[in-house]
């Protein structure tokens, strides 16, 4: 499995799509709920906020998810959100990040469009 992290419009799906020749029908997008039979995960961090409204624990969802490639924004950095829910979803998707990382044959960040290996 590869996991590929980086800032919102860093050019993640288009590295994604190139290096895998991935088509849409492949990729789970985030307006998606089932990740069954799909290559890739895009928009991972919005699949666990997804999960959270719906009242199921991120880290035992993200254990079901057999799609070779996961997609997911960075969205630890910055300023704390005064928001409770915010600060849950931005806690829980590290967490899940950190257990795919972990599992990750490769991890790989993009930003400005240049990959950097970090795992692999």
């Amino acid at each position: 499995m590869e996991l590929i992290i980086g800032g919102a419009y860093q050019g993640k799906l288009r590295y994604v799509r190139k290096k895998f020749n991935l088509n849409d029908e492949e990729i789970l997008f985030c307006n998606e709920q089932n990740p069954e039979g799909k290559r890739a995960v895009c928009g991972f961090h919005l699949l666990v906020r997804q999960w959270l409204v719906d009242g199921l624990i991120p880290l035992e969802e993200t254990r079901k998810i057999s799609a070779e490639i996961i997609i997911c924004d960075e969205i630890g950095n910055g300023i704390v959100p005064m928001d409770s829910f915010e600060r849950q979803w931005r806690e829980e998707c590290g967490r899940c990040c950190t257990a795919l990382a972990k599992k990750a044959d490769t991890v790989t960040r993009i930003f400005c469009s240049l990959p950097t290996k970090i795992k692999g």
